[in-house]
């Protein structure tokens, strides 16, 4: 709910959404609709939800595949 805290669960259950719905990856916002930002589709979906359910950036760092840890 609108309550809820952001923490490791809240998160989870973003990615488990955006796992059902690709439309949902943050691409967009993360990027501010740069033109820069190349739209995330195929490998980059489950790559960005790796990214965001690494948590941190040491961890960020071990289970991110390179190059989708940022949008630019």
């Amino acid at each position: 709910g609108a309550s809820d805290p952001l923490d490791a669960t809240w998160w989870h259950l973003v990615t488990e959404r955006m796992e059902g719905n690709s439309s949902l990856t943050f691409n967009t916002y993360q990027g501010k609709s740069s033109a820069m930002t190349a739209p995330c589709t195929g490998e980059c979906i489950p790559a960005k939800i790796r990214c965001i359910r690494s948590g941190s950036v040491p961890l960020a760092n071990k289970n991110c595949p390179k190059g989708y840890g940022s949008v630019q």
